[in-house]
């Protein structure tokens, strides 16, 4: 009997967690700018105004969106950029690029006792969000001693060689009783 209840038990939860995955449906955030409706963020992320009403009940029909307001937008398919969209300065290209740039192979680490996320990404120097990429597995649960993770291998950025210029330099007669770093001090520079 315990054996039948087992099986049938083992049937439900499967056809739950099918029937889980069926319903699921992708979401996007979106940040309103200055000048944007309802209905022109509907019309860009085509989908409905009430699909986007029904998950954001601070929404009311009719109602001025505040600029800076988040958005939850469900299946979410943008069709054009929005004119208003500001442009990204440099060092948000420079982040994008660091964001999307491809790794070249990959390494395993087991996890060792206390180690933590932040101390493994040091460790490799890599992002939060490039080890969580390649190991989903930590999106639901937490670190665990001997779980096994994939660790993103990334080409080394190319160092322009900067000539060192004797003009640069100054020469200096270092005085009884200075030390290091009160030289460093004194001109603004560090001790290295």
């Amino acid at each position: 009997m315990k054996y039948i209840f087992n099986q049938v038990y083992i049937i439900w939860a499967f056809c739950v967690l099918v029937s889980c995955t069926a319903m699921a449906q992708k979401f996007n955030t979106h940040e309103v700018k200055r000048g944007e409706t309802l209905e022109s963020i509907s019309k860009l992320y085509g989908v409905s105004t009430e699909s986007i009403l029904q998950y954001n009940k601070e929404i009311k029909t009719g109602q001025d969106l505040r600029p800076n307001t988040i958005l939850v937008v469900p299946s979410a398919k943008v069709a054009t950029k929005p004119a208003n969209t500001p442009t990204k300065n440099s060092t948000e290209i420079a982040q994008d690029a660091e964001n999307s740039r491809e790794p070249i192979g990959y390494t395993e680490h087991r996890v060792k006792k206390r180690e933590t996320i932040f101390g493994i990404t040091q460790m490799y120097n890599i992002t939060e969000d490039e080890l969580k990429k390649y190991n989903p597995v930590l999106y639901a649960s937490p670190l665990q001693k001997k779980m096994d993770l994939r660790i993103p291998k990334y080409a080394a950025p190319k160092v322009e060689d900067v000539g060192m210029n004797n003009e640069d330099f100054e020469k200096y007669i270092v005085a009884a009783k200075e030390t290091r770093w009160s030289i460093a001090h004194k001109y603004g520079i560090t001790i290295d």
